[in-house]
């Protein structure tokens, strides 16, 4: 859906993005929030997304109830408790580990293999979260 895009906005900008149906909106949103990694291009190099390490992004995805729904009977609270509670995103932190079908799946191991350490999957991953001079 997106080809030969490029874009670059400030860290305190607000940005919404408006479209039809199908036009790639969630796509970039995927993209941006590392859910997908960029396909190869003609040339069969893969596309990179670069993001500023104190970038912070709001994503609300089109398939918010699955997350939402076992938190209907409960208070925002509980529900940023739970999702946070070993001091990451954990939702995001499963998306990124589990892939989400046999394709993904078959495309990480080839990238494991040729740039993998000892060409080997990694195990985890964490978030990390840079305060002063420290991690």
């Amino acid at each position: 859906l997106l080809q030969d895009c490029s874009g670059k906005l400030s860290l305190s900008s607000r940005v919404a993005i408006c479209g039809r149906n199908g036009c790639g909106k969630s796509t970039l949103m995927t993209l941006l929030c590392s859910e997908l990694t960029p396909s190869e291009n003609k040339d069969g190099a893969h596309g990179e997304v670069w993001r500023h390490h104190n970038l912070r992004l709001a994503y609300m995805k089109q398939d918010h109830l699955k997350a939402l729904g076992p938190f209907f009977d409960t208070s925002p609270f509980v529900y940023i408790t739970e999702r946070f509670k070993e001091g990451y995103d954990g939702d995001l932190q499963r998306r990124l580990i589990e892939p989400e079908d046999e394709e993904e799946a078959s495309r990480r191991k080839e990238l494991a293999k040729q740039y993998g350490k000892y060409g080997n999957e990694v195990g985890e991953l964490i978030s990390r979260t840079k305060v002063g001079n420290h991690l």
